[in-house]
């Protein structure tokens, strides 16, 4: 059964376009550079798509519902950040594979924002800024940050 509306039916066939790339990117490229400049391309693709999706969800529902779809939509948008920066690095500059990327350091922090769904819910206070939950975000972040450093 296809699901309905026009989003879900753009993203079924985003997704399934992504699996004949890798197909056809793993069979028919011959070149080792370009064959990891288009597969980054799509892992990249791939994590966008799945961060609007959750962005869509997320506009549909309320509450905490909406608060987790939230910090998953954050979780993809710094993992894509992550895989741009690994797309550029390794595929643009030379010799970038004997030292530490940038792109580490985002792909160490994605799950900040999916350990704070395991947080306990915040008051539903009505729309605005909720200082707390970032305050949460930034703590998570710099411990993870220390970690991997």
């Amino acid at each position: 059964m296809l699901p309905k509306g026009k989003f879900p039916r753009l993203a079924l066939f985003a997704a399934l376009l992504a699996a004949f790339l890798c197909v056809y990117n793993l069979l028919l490229v011959r070149d080792a550079a370009a064959r990891l400049l288009i597969s980054n391309c799509i892992s990249l693709g791939v994590v966008m798509l799945a961060a609007a999706c959750a962005l869509v969800v997320a506009r549909r529902c309320k509450g905490y519902t909406r608060q987790v779809w939230l910090l998953v939509v954050i979780a993809l948008g710094i993992e894509a950040i992550g895989q741009a920066l690994t797309t550029y690095y390794q595929s643009f500059v030379p010799n970038s594979a004997y030292s530490a990327q940038p792109s580490d350091l985002f792909f160490f922090v994605w799950a900040a924002p999916m350990f704070m769904i395991l947080l306990p819910r915040s008051e539903d206070r009505g729309r605005g800024f909720d200082a707390l939950r970032l305050l949460d975000f930034l703590q998570i972040a710099l411990v993870a940050v220390t970690v991997y450093l």
